[in-house]
C-alpha cells in the first residue's frame, strides 16, 4: 500500500493593516482567526503620554510706533482772588497781590518756547474813566520792570490777558512780582476794581 503524502505548507506573506501586522495563518501551529484580528483592532485606546518639554523661546517682536505727544499741562500761579478797588491814579497804584517766581527752576519744565499770560478780571465804575492794572517785578536784575499791563472801560468784570512769556521762560530773571491797579483819573468818585489775578503758564 502506497504511503500517503503529507499536504505541503505554504508560507503566506505578512499583511499590514494600519499599525497591526498579521502573521501567516499558521505560525508554530497556531491559527489567527478573524475574530482575534477584530479584537486587536477594536481594543481600548491607551492613556496619553506625558507632555514633552517646552520648546525654546521665540524671537522678540518688533517695537510698536510711538504715540502722539499729549497736550502740555497748564500751570496757574494764583495771585489774587477777592475784591479790591481804588480811586487813586497812577501816582498811587494799589497792590492787590504778590508772589515770587524763579524762571530758571528746571522743575517747572519750561523752555524757550513756553508761553505765559497775565490774566486779570478788571472793571471800572465809570466808562469814562478806565481801570488799569500791571504786573510789576520789584526785585532782581534790572528791577523795577513792568512785565505787562492792561486796561478796560467796561463797567462789568472783563477777563483781560497779556502775553508775558519772556519773563517766565528760563532766560528770565527771578524776583518778586506784584499786581497793581489804578484809575486813569483820580476823581475821588470813580474807582477801578479787580476780583482775580493769575499767571497762566504753558510749558
Amino acid at each position: 500500500m502506497a504511503a500517503r503524502s503529507r499536504p505541503k505548507k505554504f508560507r503566506q506573506p505578512l499583511l499590514a493593516i494600519g499599525t497591526v501586522t498579521c502573521l501567516p495563518a499558521e505560525t508554530e501551529g497556531q491559527a489567527v482567526t478573524l475574530g482575534q484580528l477584530n479584537d486587536a483592532l477594536s481594543g481600548a485606546v491607551g492613556t496619553p503620554g506625558p507632555p514633552g518639554p517646552a520648546g525654546p523661546a521665540g524671537a522678540n517682536g518688533t517695537n510698536g510706533t510711538n504715540g502722539a505727544a499729549g497736550p502740555s499741562a497748564q500751570q496757574f500761579i494764583h495771585v489774587f482772588s477777592g475784591a479790591a478797588s481804588t480811586y487813586f491814579d497812577a501816582t498811587t497804584k494799589r497792590v492787590v497781590g504778590e508772589f515770587y517766581f524763579d524762571p530758571t527752576d528746571t522743575a517747572l519744565g519750561t523752555s524757550g518756547a513756553s508761553t505765559a499770560f497775565f490774566e486779570v478780571l478788571l472793571q471800572t465804575s465809570s466808562a469814562g474813566n478806565a481801570a488799569n492794572c500791571d504786573l510789576y517785578r520789584s526785585t532782581g536784575s534790572g528791577a523795577p520792570v513792568i512785565a505787562g499791563s492792561a486796561n478796560t472801560t467796561s463797567t462789568s468784570a472783563q477777563l483781560l490777558s497779556v502775553n508775558v512769556s519772556s519773563a517766565f521762560r528760563p532766560t528770565g530773571t527771578p524776583g518778586n512780582y506784584s499786581v497793581r491797579i489804578w484809575s486813569a483819573i483820580n476823581t475821588g468818585n470813580d474807582y477801578a476794581s479787580c476780583t482775580m489775578a493769575r499767571i497762566r503758564l504753558v510749558p
